[in-house]
C-alpha cells in the first residue's frame, strides 16, 4: 500500500504521454510554401469535432488508465496569402502507446503541433 501513491502518478504520467504526425493530401502544393513563413501560412479546420477512436468520449481511456489510447484526426486547409496549397491531416493519439510511437519515422511527440511550422519542414525537405 505504501507505493500505491507512486503507481498512480506513473500510470497518470504515462497514460498522458501523446504523439502526432502531420500527413499532407498527395496533389498537396509545396512549391507555395517555399520561402514563406509561419505567419504568411493559414490554417483552418474542415471537421468541426475531431474524427478517430475514443476521441471526443475518452471513456476506455479513462478506465484503463491510458492502456486503451485515444485517437483523433483533425482535417485541415492550408492556404498561402489567399491561394490553396492542399490538405493537411493532424493525427494525434495519447496514452500508453504513443510512448513507443514517438520513434517512428513520421510521429512526433507532443499533442499540438506548430502545423505552418510542420509543413514548412516538410517542403524543405521534400526538395
Amino acid at each position: 500500500m505504501k507505493h500505491l501513491p507512486f503507481l498512480l502518478s506513473v500510470c497518470f504520467s504515462l497514460a498522458s504521454c501523446a504523439t502526432y504526425k502531420v500527413e499532407t493530401s498527395e496533389d498537396f502544393a509545396f512549391s507555395k510554401l517555399e520561402g514563406q513563413s509561419s505567419d504568411n501560412i493559414r490554417t483552418q479546420k474542415k471537421n468541426d469535432y475531431p474524427q478517430g477512436f475514443q476521441c471526443f468520449e475518452p471513456m476506455m481511456f479513462v478506465l484503463t488508465l491510458g492502456v486503451v489510447p485515444t485517437h483523433c484526426v483533425d482535417d485541415y486547409e492550408v492556404k498561402v496569402g489567399e491561394e490553396i496549397a492542399g490538405d493537411a491531416k493532424v493525427t494525434v493519439m495519447a496514452g500508453w502507446v504513443p510512448l513507443f510511437m514517438s520513434a517512428l519515422p513520421k510521429w512526433k511527440y507532443g499533442s499540438d503541433p506548430n502545423l505552418p511550422a510542420e509543413l514548412i519542414e516538410a517542403a524543405e525537405s521534400a526538395n
